[in-house]
């Protein structure tokens, strides 16, 4: 390559890098990226200018000058015409724009005025104040006035259509003089109930929080100690009153009064309280947490894994579109995933065996799988469901042996199940995604899927008023059989497994109730049979026919009125009873289907071990080596080992033999 063309080109290159900001090597361009603040344009001031205030509903700033003129100015820092000119009385110097009620809010620094403005500058209403104001907020639908000692809060009347002011708090007790005063605030906002203020004073910072406790101080505080069990602090007050503050929680516990005057406070090594006054009071402190855990955001979903050999783990879902995992022993964060905004998940499961955390989003027909066994948290895979899924549960399948009372667990499998929003209750493969089983459990969207790994069912819920009990088999690709079913009389609320117990929360008027069921105990109690059985007598039947006890109470009614105001009993389903006619599976065609499953695995590691030996045989064949001779006490070893092999392998049969007559027993009574 000559000279002159390489200086061409160098020329060329220099010319691009000067009139773009990108560069260009080897044709290709690098981009320049940018964080933080980049200057756009800007724009000489010819005016003092005191404010500017930017409007979301015009999508422009305001510029208040101190001639009775507000300036706009669009996003680019162009000027907007015409300016807005104020009311000679208008001798605010701060604007805020007041975006739910599309108004300013406008003041003047050490002024007892503010002015409600519309988006014109026209005045709405003018509000006159205790005290000198140093801040101004707006936190729909409410206007918080701060001034050196107070923080003021006004809400509109609607009746008037004006606001007035409905709460004062005071910071600063003007009877201990002028501790300490409020120089520069700012809004912290929450939620309208936890609203705080965080306030400067000198080299201090405050957080305040506006609004007023029943429980708390109306005194001085005169002591102030740590504890060392709850990460907090113990405080007395000259109202006589004991306070425990967490620091975790950022925020009272709990607090004691009626103590009388308390002068000191004692700690001892198990973390029990003494307070020494008129009284001696001892307190023992009993931490229920184990742990503690702050979340940055609110908790959507909060459960625990159940494995019998691998650590418990909590999962949380955060409304900041987040999921962790945290360990149960400490709290702290293992994993975690951010997910996209428009993911919002409704349910979650796990699976201890694979690492997989199954997703189910609002309002689609999508189920993500995140692979949690990689730091951070990614989606593994995504299953499209032709139906609309609400809830999804996993089912891990062990094998537990106990040889020489050592106790071995073994993963096998893992099923998941899901419900629909049609009341279908459905099996789907673990590597495919695909359905293995549709069973219409309900009428109504399942709301909720819950597993016992202790009495291997499967517990669901819908808007039926209905609980159903379903059986898990494993070993077999329809996997589920119903055991049985309870009939409610209130709305279902949740559901919940505790070992062989099942609790759930039921809505009745204005207060929740909690029942728990044994899933052991398939039958009622001789008294709620008798009870059922007289409740769903038939009309044909006498009245004679019936016994009751002297301590009953009866009331007169009309036969119409009897029957309006009967209440359904509380029923259940023995297990086996289901109609031959039915489209659920007969749990002992189930209980048939896994023998033959089983037989089949012994079956197909029969043959793998004959020819197994068959191979070693022609190996055997071929080496040129001298025979074993087997002494007799090791050949009477070898014999007894084999006895016992068979012997045991009786017993197995011969018990499967009599659970199976058992259940047989059950379904024909």
């Amino acid at each position: 390559m000559s000279a002159g063309i390489l200086k061409t080109l160098m020329t060329t290159e220099s010319k691009m890098t000067n009139e773009t900001p990108s560069k260009i090597h080897n044709l290709q361009e690098e981009i320049k990226l940018f964080s933080g603040l980049k200057l756009i344009s800007s724009t000489k001031l010819f005016k003092k200018f005191l404010d500017i205030c930017y409007c979301n509903d015009s999508r422009e700033f305001l510029v208040l000058d101190d001639g009775l003129k507000v300036h706009r100015y669009s996003l680019d820092g162009q000027k907007i015409h015409p300016s807005f000119t104020l009311n000679p009385s208008m001798l605010f110097t701060k604007i805020i724009w007041c975006s739910s009620i599309k108004s300013f809010a406008c003041y003047a620094l050490y002024d007892d005025t503010f002015w409600l403005l519309d988006q014109e500058f026209k005045l709405i209403q003018t509000i006159k104040t205790k005290f000198k104001i140093k801040n101004l907020f707006f936190s729909s639908p409410e206007l918080i006035v701060i001034s050196s000692t107070s923080v003021t809060r006004y809400l509109q009347n609607k009746s008037k259509l004006a606001y007035e002011s409905y709460q004062t708090i005071n910071t600063m007790d003007t009877n201990y003089g002028p501790i300490w005063s409020m120089q520069y605030s700012s809004l912290i906002a929450t939620t309208t109930e936890s609203l705080k203020l965080a306030v400067s004073y000198l080299t201090t910072m405050y957080i305040v929080p506006l609004s007023s406790k029943e429980d708390e101080d109306a005194g001085a505080i005169k002591s102030i100690i740590s504890h060392p069990s709850i990460c907090g602090f113990l405080t007395t007050s000259s109202d006589e009153i004991l306070q425990v503050w967490s620091c975790n929680f950022k925020d009272k516990t709990e607090y004691f009064a009626n103590l009388g005057s308390i002068n000191a406070i004692a700690i001892n090594e198990s973390s029990s309280v003494m307070t020494l006054g008129t009284k001696l009071t001892f307190f023992f402190m009993h931490q229920l947490y184990l742990f503690y855990s702050p979340l940055l955001t609110k908790a959507s979903i909060l459960q625990s894994t159940q494995s019998l050999r691998y650590p418990m783990r909590i999962i949380v879902s955060s409304s900041d579109h987040s999921i962790s995992v945290l360990s149960s022993a400490s709290g702290k964060q293992i994993n975690v995933i951010i997910l996209h905004t428009n993911v919002e998940p409704v349910s979650i499961s796990s699976s201890s065996i694979s690492g997989d955390i199954y997703v189910v989003p609002l309002i689609t027909q999508n189920i993500l799988i995140l692979n949690s066994n990689i730091f951070p948290m990614k989606i593994k895979n995504s299953w499209t469901s032709e139906k609309l899924i609400t809830t999804v549960a996993v089912y891990d399948h062990y094998s537990e042996f106990i040889i020489n009372q050592t106790r071995t667990i073994n993963p096998i499998s893992v099923r998941i199940f899901a419900g629909t929003n049609k009341g279908e209750l459905v099996s789907i493969d673990e590597s495919t995604g695909k359905f293995q089983q549709i069973i219409q459990a309900h009428n109504g969207p399942i709301k909720k899927l819950c597993i016992s790994n202790k009495s291997h069912h499967i517990f669901s819920i819908a808007e039926d008023w209905c609980i159903k009990f379903w059986k898990i088999f494993p070993y077999i690709t329809n996997p589920l059989a119903l055991s049985y079913c309870i009939y409610l009389t209130t709305p279902v609320i949740n559901i919940a497994s505790v070992g062989f117990s099942v609790c759930v929360i039921s809505a009745n008027g204005s207060r929740d109730q909690l029942f728990m069921y044994d899933v052991k105990k398939k039958n009622l109690p001789r008294e709620y049979k008798e009870q059922i059985e007289i409740k769903n007598i038939s009309e044909q039947e006498k009245e004679e026919d019936l016994v009751a006890k002297d301590e009953d109470e009866y009331l007169d009614y009309e036969e119409d009125e009897i029957k309006s105001r009967v209440l359904h009993p509380v029923s259940s389903v023995p297990l086996c009873s289901l109609a031959l006619s039915s489209e659920v599976p007969r749990l002992d065609a189930l209980v048939q289907e896994q023998k033959r499953m089983h037989l089949r695995l012994r079956e197909r590691d029969i043959k793998a071990i004959e020819l197994g030996i068959a191979e070693l045989s022609e190996k055997r064949k071929k080496m040129k080596k001298k025979k074993a001779v087997m002494n007799y006490e090791d050949w009477e070893k070898y014999v007894d080992g084999l006895a016992k092999e068979i012997e045991m392998q009786k017993r197995l049969e011969d018990k499967f033999d009599e659970q199976k007559r058992e259940i047989l027993d059950k379904s024909q009574d």
